[in-house]
Order: structure tokens, then C-alpha cells, then sequence
């Protein structure tokens, strides 16, 4: 993420702040979508947690049961009923939160897809324009390669015509031979 910040304020140069700007809210809605992804992880932990509780809930009312047993017939009927009772809301609690344990593991998956997607999406819309910068880059060195093979003797030969008329004569037509040459090659 710093790197591209780094590309970001290489490009700020450039002036195409339209992009920038759809770069850094590209950028300020991954962190968003980070963050939210965080907070559905801390609610899966916390329904585990809560699943684990009425595990050690039933586990709890089972050895009640048990000792029931030894109890009068009255008293193991109750625990009987109430047992079945727990075990019914252990049950339908444990299929609850399973199934929004699935919900958030689901939910959390279609996030991070759409956040490699844009991660994906960044990255090449820095790299095109990096291609443009350094074609452009180009373009410049091989425009003042040519001028200064072409324009610059040109004018530097004028200088010396001042003192050496015959020099700048017989050789501008050759320099200008080169000049075209360039041009062409140039386009």
C-alpha cells in the first residue's frame, strides 16, 4: 500500500488529479471493506465462544440428569423433561448460530473477492499509467535527441558562419539531409 501512495505522489506531477482521486477512494474503500472484515471475524469468534457455553450448559444439566436418576421417580421425571428441555434449545441454539456462522463465512468470502478484484483492478490502472509515463518519457528523449543533432548544429554552424561563411554553406545541406532523416525516423 505505501507503494502506491509513492506512485500516487509521483503522479500528482503529472496533473491528472481525476485519476488520483478515483485511486484514493479506490484505496479508502478497501481499508472500509478491511475493517468490516474484521469486525465479522470478531463476531465469529464470538459465536463460537457462545456455542461452547451451552455445550458446557448441557454438559452440565446431563450430570444433573444423571444424579436424578438416583432420586425418587417424581424428580427423575422433572429432570428427564427438563433435560429434553435444554437438550431441544441446545439443539435449535447450536443449528442458530451454525447457520450464521455459514451466513458470515459466505458473506465473508463475496468480500474478499470483491476486494482482490479492486486490489486487482489498482494495480493495473498503475501499471497503464507507469506505460504512459514511460512512453511519454520516451517520446521526450527521442525529441531532444533529435534536436539536439538536428536543430542544435544548425544553429551552432550559424554562429560560425559569422566568421566562416563557406563552412556554414557547404555543410548545412548535409545537416539538413540529417535533420529530414531524423524527422522521418521520428514519426
Amino acid at each position: 500500500m505505501d507503494s502506491c501512495l509513492e506512485i500516487l505522489k509521483d503522479c500528482e506531477s503529472c496533473g491528472d488529479l481525476a485519476k488520483i482521486r478515483s485511486l484514493r477512494q479506490n484505496e479508502e474503500s478497501e481499508l472500509v471493506q478491511t475493517e468490516a472484515m474484521k469486525e465479522q471475524q470478531e463476531q465469529l469468534v464470538s459465536l463460537t465462544n457462545n456455542v461452547a457455553k451451552l455445550k458446557e450448559e448441557f454438559d452440565f444439566a446431563t450430570s444433573e440428569f444423571e444424579s436424578g436418576k438416583k432420586a425418587n421417580d417424581n424428580e427423575y421425571q422433572a429432570e428427564s423433561s427438563n433435560l429434553a428441555k435444554v437438550q431441544k434449545e441446545y439443539e435449535d441454539a447450536v443449528k442458530k448460530e451454525n447457520n450464521e456462522i455459514e451466513f458470515l463465512k459466505q458473506d465473508l468470502g463475496d468480500k474478499r473477492i470483491k476486494y482482490e478484484e479492486a486490489d486487482s483492478l489498482f494495480e493495473e490502472e498503475i501499471a497503464e499509467r507507469r506505460r504512459e509515463l514511460e512512453a511519454d518519457f520516451e517520446y521526450a528523449k527521442k525529441a531532444c535527441s533529435c534536436y539536439m543533432s538536428t536543430v542544435l548544429p544548425l544553429t551552432s554552424g550559424a554562429l560560425l558562419s559569422l566568421r566562416h561563411p563557406s563552412v556554414f554553406l557547404n555543410d548545412i545541406y548535409g545537416q539538413l539531409a540529417d535533420r529530414m532523416a531524423c524527422s522521418l525516423d521520428f514519426q
